[in-house]
């Protein structure tokens, strides 16, 4: 049986590969006739090397590598250039189509038929194939290169429930990581020196931090367990924590160093942190829910109540918790990751990205969705960079 992360893969794969088959046999029956390449010598090598995640690792072991599978690294970047391809080449022939003359849009809106000579500047088939594939390839290697340059997000906020004298406390989030498939070692070297540098008071991980097979990834776990920040660190579970076997996820997290709160909430310094677990991926009338009303009440009411910060990894404020926390810490967004999804985030969560002060009964509270600290399948991000979000608390201001 295939688990769940790598039938994921396969379904994204089937997907794509399909996509960029039916437009190809479009373009060479209506646009332009395809060249006469040795088709079957391309794709036997090409099929080898997408289908390599679908495998178990064979390079994981070995704590010098850089890369944990290089095989399955190059079926990611591959399937990354294939999905730019068909998004590239697709728009290509929807401007060619809208904007050569006569221009079907000239022909439904006439002022629109001065964007005509504009279609002149589109290369003439098999150009634009040409022209797609070199997008691409831009977009992907730009992609790599803007995934691991990970910035660091500041958020300073006040509260009146940080008791007066309170030096700052500095909260650090990472959410998203996605260990397990692949992952760049010198990422993670560079990712726990910066988290260091910060000097965090504790660190919270909102979910998904490994994906698919934690085979041989002790080495990972001891490397994150070096951040040792002063007041330790939490964590809660994600959908991909079931994905990947939710024992197993769990022992990871506790070799990182991780306490994972499962429903509960503990007292951490002049806070209390609240952190429930994820549906894991089922939905429906049937699907667990945890109790975040009955989890988050009996702190007091008003200014008795203690600072709260909540720990959830999708973004979805129940009204029966409105004013019940201060600050909600989630991710599972990844900010789109890669352009257009990034512009479609919205469409699945009313809260797709950074800080959200709430109203009404949630007057006086904050949510933040993180962008994402690592990457959900291919190592590719674009136009929605990766972050460490440090959150400074300090008591209100006397007035």
């Amino acid at each position: 049986m295939i688990e769940r992360a790598r039938a994921g893969y396969l379904g994204i794969l089937g997907t794509v590969v399909l996509g960029v088959a039916a437009v190809l046999g479009f373009y060479g029956r209506f646009v332009h006739p395809l060249p006469g390449l040795p088709w079957p010598l391309l794709l036997v090598p090409l099929g080898a090397l997408l289908t390599a995640p679908l495998f178990p690792p064979s390079s994981w072991k070995g704590r010098l590598r850089l890369w944990k599978d290089p095989l399955t690294l190059g079926a990611y970047l591959l399937l990354a250039g294939l999905f730019f391809f068909l998004a590239f080449l697709l728009s290509l022939l929807g401007l060619d189509l809208l904007l050569r003359p006569p221009g079907l849009l000239g022909r439904l809106f006439f002022p629109l038929s001065l964007l005509a000579p504009l279609g002149r500047l589109l290369p003439a088939p098999p150009g634009d194939l040409l022209l797609a594939l070199g997008l691409a390839t831009a977009a992907t290697l730009w992609g790599v290169v803007e995934a691991a340059w990970v910035r660091v997000v500041r958020v300073t906020l006040r509260s009146p429930r940080i008791p007066p004298g309170t030096e700052r406390l500095r909260v650090v989030q990472i959410s998203d990581l996605h260990l397990g498939l692949i992952h760049d070692l010198r990422f993670l070297h560079r990712l726990v020196r910066k988290i260091r540098l910060l000097k965090p008071d504790l660190l919270v991980s909102t979910g998904d931090l490994v994906d698919g097979s934690l085979e041989g990834q002790e080495d990972v776990a001891d490397l994150i367990r070096e951040i040792r920040p002063r007041l330790g660190a939490l964590a809660v579970t994600g959908n991909h924590e079931f994905y990947a076997g939710l024992e197993e996820a769990l022992a990871f997290h506790r070799r990182c160093g991780f306490r994972v709160l499962r429903n509960e909430a503990v007292r951490v310094g002049p806070l209390w942190v609240a952190g429930v677990d994820d549906p894991g991926g089922k939905y429906g009338p049937t699907a667990p829910r945890a109790d975040e009303e009955g989890l988050l009440e009996g702190w007091g009411e008003g200014g008795r109540r203690p600072y709260v910060l909540f720990l959830k990894h999708r973004p979805v404020v129940r009204r029966g918790t409105l004013g019940r926390f201060d600050l909600m810490l989630s991710g599972h967004v990844h900010g789109g990751q890669v352009f257009p999804w990034n512009l479609l985030a919205r469409s699945a969560y009313r809260y797709a990205r950074g800080l959200k002060r709430l109203r009404g009964a949630g007057r006086g509270a904050f949510l933040y969705v993180s962008a994402g600290t690592g990457t959900w399948g291919p190592p590719v991000r674009l136009f929605a960079p990766p972050e460490v979000t440090v959150f400074d608390l300090f008591p209100a201001k006397r007035r």
